[in-house]
């Protein structure tokens, strides 16, 4: 990267499950959902990836968890 400025982004990093539905639900309301989704994410994963998508060198030092979304969280194939 030489002297050229970077941008380092510290902290999370992690899955983002998420699901549609056709509205907000009402109080007591239930809703069936579709359009299951699934993304890496996390505040310090989001800045890394918007600044490389701009063009910035970018580094992400960041923390996972060992539970089961640890590896898709890491996957590059699962940003969006």
């Amino acid at each position: 990267m030489g002297d050229q400025p970077c941008v380092m982004s510290i902290g999370s990093i992690n899955a983002d499950l998420q699901v549609r539905s056709d509205g907000w639900p009402e109080r007591s309301e239930t809703r069936l959902a579709h359009d299951f989704l699934y993304a890496s994410g996390g505040k310090a994963a989001n800045v890394a990836y918007l600044a490389a998508k701009l063009g910035l060198p970018a580094i992400l030092v960041g923390r996972v968890g060992s539970d089961s979304f640890a590896d898709m969280a890491l996957d590059r194939k699962s940003v969006v």
